[in-house]
């Protein structure tokens, strides 16, 4: 009797632990909308969120080469550009990307 309580305790810790893995992190319509559209860019590599106090931000990672990369914030509005070979005064301080950050997607 006592190991079939503790074996069902254990699977169901293992469950509800498996389970809020499983749900996604909730993000805006406009950024899910923008995730959307990002996936069907064929240099699309991957899209990251880091994770800042004062808000999330979302760098949308190309692999190609002559691009730059766009970083959002969590209400779609520009924030930087980050590997841009060019001159601009919109390029990411380099600080943003001393936070944590989590691959959202990947290809």
């Amino acid at each position: 009797m006592q190991k079939t309580v503790f074996i069902t305790t254990i699977l169901m810790v293992l469950f509800l632990s498996c389970d809020e893995n499983a749900k996604p992190d909730p993000v805006t319509p406009c950024i899910q909308q923008k995730i959307n559209e990002f996936k069907l860019v064929s240099s699309a590599e991957s899209i990251i969120k880091i994770l800042r106090p004062e808000g999330d931000l979302y760098w949308f990672v190309d692999d190609e080469a002559v691009g730059f990369e766009l970083v959002s914030d969590s209400n779609c509005g520009f924030v930087c550009v980050t590997e841009c070979n060019c001159v601009s005064e919109h390029g990411c301080d380099a600080s943003i990307f001393n936070f944590p950050r989590k691959v959202i997607w990947e290809k």
